[in-house]
């Protein structure tokens, strides 16, 4: 396999696109991929991930964004369907705020599914929209989470019941 990056533009309906980016070790290599390109120096940003996440990769991730004198803040969520709540959606916001992100600032998702979602409907959410950069850690999250724009959390009603549409600027696939 060819370590060269292999980049593409994901477009639904001529309305969302995201940039793909494939590489083996990506998450270490963040920077010299050109992902954090648009990622303002200024602003504060957030990196979302789960407790079995944490242990694989936040490291590594972590590294790279501080190397490029980036400021990020960690919350890490329960590795479980609960985590695409009100409650730990309210957690996120405020986390965000406190940290006081403008409307620069980025949310990094580095996790499967449930923290695609959940990071993407509070990067569609807050000022109405700031940075997301998808760094999905499982194939179904590749497929299904990051790709197809979906950012949702759960109801007692059901699953994925409020949500939206909301393009990541970049997905990285390790």
């Amino acid at each position: 396999m060819s370590t060269t990056p292999q980049k593409f533009n994901f477009h639904a309906d001529n309305k969302f696109q995201s940039e793909v980016i494939f590489q083996i070790n990506s998450l270490k290599n963040l920077d010299s991929l050109g992902v954090l390109d648009n990622v303002r120096k200024e602003s504060n940003h957030l990196l979302v991930t789960d407790k079995n996440v944490e242990k694989l990769y936040l490291r590594r991730v972590l590294e790279c964004i501080e190397k490029s004198e980036r400021s990020v803040r960690t919350l890490v969520v329960p590795a479980n369907e609960g985590s695409k709540s009100f409650f730990w959606y309210s957690q996120l916001v405020e986390k965000a705020l406190d940290y006081e992100f403008d409307k620069y600032s980025v949310i990094f998702s580095l996790g499967g599914g449930v923290v695609n979602n959940l990071s993407g409907f509070l990067a569609s959410t807050l000022y109405r929209g700031i940075g997301l950069i998808h760094l999905p850690t499982s194939l179904l999250a590749q497929v299904d989470a990051a790709i197809d724009f979906k950012q949702a959390i759960n109801f007692s009603h059901g699953k994925n019941l409020i949500g939206n549409y909301y393009p990541a600027s970049k997905i990285i696939i390790d």
